[in-house]
This record gives structure tokens, sequence and C-alpha cells, in this order.
């Protein structure tokens, strides 16, 4: 497989590996974003702190099952065990487990696959946020 790093890391521990390491720096264009992200099976976001990191709704949006830690907005963004993991903040082990459960079974990635896409079709998408904006108008005005 290929792994794909977005950031400016060059990280010494990565070379040597059975895999293919792709990196790319810090990604500003939304097309170059998006045709990564549609050339990868799984999103592994390995971030320690975050409020709501909008990266998870783009990886979910290309259909892609996300692992994070689960700290911060990750859990209102990520389903447990439908869309992807949430980790327990800071178990390297259970993050790892979780990785090779993907790897090892295509018919599980596929339907975390899929359920991403829906939920953030379901909760994230323009018109369903236009309409969560226009609700608490209504209620200000």
């Amino acid at each position: 497989f290929t792994l794909n790093l977005i950031g400016n890391s060059t990280s010494e521990i990565l070379k040597d590996k059975k895999y293919q390491i792709k990196f790319h720096n810090s990604l500003q264009k939304e097309k170059a974003i998006i045709k990564i992200l549609n050339d990868c099976d799984l999103f592994v976001f390995t971030s320690k702190l975050d409020n709501f990191p909008l990266v998870l709704m783009e990886a979910q949006s290309c259909g892609l099952p996300c692992i994070a830690y689960k700290t911060g907005g990750v859990e209102d963004i990520i389903i447990n065990n439908r869309t992807g993991f949430l980790i327990k903040p800071f178990d390297e082990n259970k993050f790892a487990e979780k990785i090779k459960i993907f790897l090892d079974n295509k018919k599980t990635l596929k339907q975390f696959s899929i359920n991403s896409r829906k939920n953030v079709e379901k909760n994230f998408s323009y018109p369903v946020i236009r309409k969560k904006y226009e609700q608490i108008f209504k209620k200000i005005i």
C-alpha cells in the first residue's frame, strides 16, 4: 500500500519501510486536497488536540473512514464503529490495531466508507448547515 502524508514531515522513522510513502507539503488548494483524498482508502488523524477538525469532514465527504483520538470535537464528526474509530487518547497500540482492521478487512472498509459519506451528507452538507443557521436566526430575530 501507499502511505500519503500531508504536512511538513519527513520523519526518519518512516524510512526503510515495506510500503511506498508519498510526502505532500501543506495543501492550500481544494482540488489538490480532493485529489489526494480520493486516492486514499482510509484517513488517519493523529492530532492530539483539535476542537473541530474540518479535515475529518473533508475526508468523510470523499468516503474515507477516519481513525482519530477522542479529543476535542472529533467525536462530533466520527461515529465510533460506524464511520471510523475513536481512540482513547493516546493509546498508540489501539490506534494501530484499528488501522489493521481496515487493512485486513476490505468489506468492513467499504461499509465504513459508505457510512462516512452518508454521515457528511446527513449532518454537514450545505443545505443542512444552512437550515440550522436559519433556525438560529429565526430564534434571535
